[in-house]
């Protein structure tokens, strides 16, 4: 069997022997501070979203008023940084019964909190009082990182609706390092309308209790930090485009031995798709 490589720009590898996981939100996701927890608030946008959660390429579908818990994860002590992404002073949490709630992850505090794809952002109105912080950038998808406590084997989610088990879906480095990837994805899986992201940014800060606004959709136009240990930007594709920046170029791959990426395409959701975050007071 021949062993194929690929050249193009990986991530930095994880320290030796460490065992990383990875919990990617993509799109409208409000990531709440619940002190002794954090919670992933899937929003709801009706049939203009799709709601997936597993690992990557090949999440499955997360059914309206899910729960679930992340086991298995050491936890940190990072916080949310409110200049990264908006981050709102939240009364008390939304349930699963809340009308602009779609699903609910409840996750140890992460070790650290990576914020990508990002546009400036500008809020122009609403419950501007209940903001944390100056903040100039959304994100459009952000990364919880922890280590592993035990085994692989050991990492899952507990719930109902929203079910994952890691297992043997891990990659391991030269160092003995591991690294493993969970995909949240609350976003649209086609083109949508002008007005589509502050639509939605409005309705994350309303389900959090303290609504705000933007004036305008969101370009995606930061560069990208150094990403998190062993996380590709490819991992980062849109729903919309996976068919074209992902699929296709596997096709080539697997068929001729060729990988030549051909970049953003066009439609869909290009600007950015994000939520605003929370901290219980």
């Amino acid at each position: 069997m021949p062993k194929f490589t690929v050249d193009f720009d990986t991530p930095p590898v994880p320290n030796e022997g460490e065992s990383l996981l990875h919990v990617v939100f993509h799109g409208l996701v409000s990531l709440v501070d619940a002190r002794d927890h954090f919670q992933a608030i899937l929003l709801d946008m009706g049939t203009e979203h799709a709601y997936f959660g597993g690992t990557w390429l090949a999440e499955r579908e997360v059914p309206p008023h899910s729960i679930g818990t992340l086991k298995g994860v050491r936890p940190g002590n990072a916080e949310l940084i409110g200049s990264e992404n908006p981050v709102l002073s939240v009364q008390q949490l939304p349930t699963t019964d809340h009308p602009n709630v779609h699903g609910i992850l409840v996750l140890p505090r992460p070790r650290a909190i990576h914020y990508l794809n990002r546009g400036l952002i500008e809020i122009t109105g609403g419950s501007i009082d209940r903001v944390l912080g100056p903040t100039k950038t959304l994100a459009a998808v952000r990364v919880f990182e922890y280590e592993i406590e035990n085994s692989y084997d050991a990492v899952w989610i507990d719930g109902l609706g929203l079910n994952w088990v890691c297992r043997e879906n891990f990659t391991t480095y030269e160092n003995k390092s591991r690294v493993a990837s969970l995909h949240i994805i609350d976003a649209p899986f086609g083109p949508v309308s002008d007005t589509h992201h502050v639509d939605e940014f409005s309705i994350s800060s309303r389900a959090l209790g303290a609504p705000i606004r933007i004036d305008s959709a969101i370009p995606i136009d930061i560069p990208n930090p150094a990403m998190p240990p062993g996380l590709p930007e490819l991992e980062l594709a849109n729903l919309d485009t996976r068919e074209a920046e992902i699929s296709d170029l596997f096709e080539d791959f697997l068929r001729k031995g060729e990988y030549i990426p051909r970049g953003v395409v066009a439609g869909g959701c290009r600007p950015c798709c994000g939520a605003v975050d929370g901290r219980i007071r």
